[in-house]
């Protein structure tokens, strides 16, 4: 059974106030893009896709668990090997069969089941807000 997650972005309550800027490359320049801008995030070798509300992507020349580091104190969890997600965008997850996530980009990201777990408890202490 599919649990339904509310269609706006969603804030958690306690982290209104707390964000991060990261400077990303876009074509021959840096850009300062805000974490609360940030859907998810895509490790493939030593390189970082960066998925951005607006729908832009970014590659970055850092790894996965650089930026993992980085938004630990953020509403972002690694879910897999490959991809760190931002749960203020995530729009469902299937809680019986646990394998896939869907997110606000309508991008489905695999849930590894060495991280299920872990995802799990996050998932239920995180608090949504509609703001």
């Amino acid at each position: 059974m599919a649990q339904s997650l509310p269609t706006q972005p969603l804030l958690l309550s306690g982290n209104l106030q707390k964000t991060k800027y990261l400077y990303l490359p876009d074509s021959q320049s840096m850009i300062k893009v805000s974490s609360k801008e940030i859907i998810h995030l895509e490790g493939i070798r030593n390189y970082t896709i960066v998925y951005l509300r607006d729908g832009k992507q970014l590659l970055s020349a850092r790894t996965l668990k650089t930026y993992e580091k980085e938004l630990a104190d953020l509403d972002f969890v690694r879910v897999h090997k490959s991809h760190l997600i931002n749960l203020n965008y995530l729009l469902s997850y299937d809680r019986e069969n646990a394998t896939f996530l869907k997110l606000k980009d309508q991008k489905q990201v695999l849930i590894s089941r060495r991280k299920r777990k872990s995802f799990q408890e996050r998932l239920n202490n995180f608090e949504w807000s509609n703001n």
